[in-house]
């Protein structure tokens, strides 16, 4: 009794032998399912709690699904497949206001919508088993899984089971990453294709179809259909960041206390609170990223915020005020911001956010352009960069994850490009930049050749460009474009 492998179709019976498999228990209590679409995935699960209600009287079970409403909706189908053909002294019963099926036995399996972070409900339940469909797309998989199920199985000796098509940016940062690696190291980890499930290619091409997906070479149907763990640029919130271009040490110009400089804050303490510091080199017209440091959880404390935002301004010279040097952060915690100037003598002022969406398209044009450098000591910017994902394909929200928050660095990067001023020549009209030093036409100081020469990344484009005696000097006063 409580056996159901006869319900098993393709490739479920691969699984199902590999989780129940002595020697991978042995090694691991958590067992990683990542298969392509019409895999079966989800019944499967459902079964492997069947069978352990069945068995064992008065224990509990949790299904995780990432879905934020309609829980009922999204596992009944599953319910139905699974108990077609239960007998009645065997048959549990579906609470939708318990949101769990109830065995006669007095065993029964918890439904948990985990986008609304309802798993939190199970912290300090004993469970037989627990399992996480569509991995994923839980929206804090590593909150789920590392702080609330696993510890409900491992106090109770039960088991836990992964399941789900590889993540859209599969950075190493994402949490699907570092489970896939650990189970592969103790033989806990199956991987299946919509080519084991049996279909035949007309069939794979008509589910295609219905889920918008063109053609088999698309990065979405290798991850969706194949389970490869390919980077699904539709779903990169900034595609244009190429770590190996954009990431180099921040040195530090003749012509650097002339510079504006700002800094970028993201507030928060469900994710993480960040500051990015960094400045304009105006004549090569490139951001620089220098410093950052973020905070979270019990950390996140107005005085350890003021003594980590001092020791960077001190680092990087700030420390006298300047009024080109500002610090901006987003309006969500006005109390905080206040708290930081009254307390700490920090002023840092709120940013406007309207229009998020047009800055987030100007930071990704910069990064196009290879006009935003990022110093490699930015650890967390860098990965935020790399991983970024959107939270589905509506992209009007972030994704979120352990590693990287709600994407609280490309929140705080946003800000700092939207209040660094970019626009103003910081130099004074007889300010040599290779130099370093303002030349005095009184003292007779300016070199021979000064209004014939470019001195900016620009003008000696132009200089190239005009380079047939354009920049000589004329009859009638110096050349064209000499002050440049």
């Amino acid at each position: 009794m409580g056996r159901l492998a006869y319900k098993l179709l393709k490739p479920q019976d691969q699984a199902y032998k590999a989780f129940y498999d002595p020697s991978r228990r042995l090694r691991s209590r958590k067992f990683l399912m990542v298969a392509g679409r019409r895999c079966r995935k989800s019944t499967l699960l459902l079964i492997l709690h069947a069978e352990t209600c069945i068995r064992t009287a008065g224990v509990q079970t949790a299904y995780v699904a990432p879905v934020e409403k309609g829980l009922s909706d999204y596992i009944s189908p599953i319910i139905g497949t699974v108990f077609a053909d239960c007998p009645d002294d065997l048959l549990p019963k579906f609470r939708s206001q318990q949101n769990d099926l109830l065995f006669p036995n007095g065993s029964r399996v918890v439904f948990n919508g985990c986008n609304m972070r309802q798993y939190r409900y199970m912290r300090g339940q004993k469970l037989a088993l627990a399992t996480v469909d569509e991995m994923a797309e839980v929206d804090d998989l590593e909150g789920a899984v590392d702080d609330v199920l696993f510890p409900a199985v491992w106090d109770s000796h039960g088991e836990m089971v992964l399941s789900g098509t590889p993540p859209v940016v599969p950075s190493p940062d994402h949490p699907v990453m570092r489970y896939v690696e650990t189970a592969k190291q103790t033989n806990s980890y199956w991987h299946a294709t919509v080519y084991d499930a049996g279909y035949t290619e007309t069939e794979i091409e008509e589910a295609c179809r219905e889920v918008g997906i063109d053609g088999k070479d698309s990065a979405r149907f290798k991850r969706e259909f194949l389970a490869e763990f390919v980077r699904d640029e539709s779903a990169v919130i900034v595609p244009e960041f190429v770590e190996s271009l954009h990431v180099r040490q921040s040195v530090r110009p003749v012509y650097y206390d002339l510079l504006y400089k700002a800094s970028g804050c993201d507030l928060g303490v469900a994710d993480k609170t960040i500051e990015i510091f960094g400045w304009y080199d105006f004549p090569r017209a490139r951001i620089v990223i220098s410093r950052e440091f973020f905070l979270e959880g019990s950390d996140v404390r107005t005085d350890i915020f003021a003594e980590h935002h001092r020791r960077i301004v001190n680092e990087l010279g700030w420390s006298n005020a300047s009024s080109r040097t500002t610090f901006w952060s987003d309006n969500s915690n006005l109390m905080l911001l206040n708290d930081l100037q009254a307390l700490h003598n920090i002023a840092i002022l709120p940013t406007d956010k309207e229009d998020k969406a047009e800055w987030l398209n100007l930071v990704r044009i910069l990064l196009k352009d290879n006009r935003i450098e990022v110093d490699p000591s930015c650890k967390l910017l860098i990965s935020t960069l790399n991983g970024a994902f959107w939270k589905d394909t509506k992209k009007k929200d972030y994704g979120r994850s352990k590693a990287l928050g709600h994407m609280d660095a490309l929140d705080a990067l946003i800000y700092f490009v939207r209040n660094l001023n970019r626009s103003a020549n910081p130099f004074p009209v007889n300010y040599n930049i290779e130099a370093g030093q303002i030349y005095d036409g009184s003292t007779h100081i300016y070199p021979l050749d000064w209004n014939k020469r470019a001195h900016t990344d620009e003008g000696r484009v132009l200089e190239r460009v005009f380079d047939k005696g354009r920049f000589r000097p004329t009859k009638d006063g110096p050349s064209i474009l000499g002050g440049l």
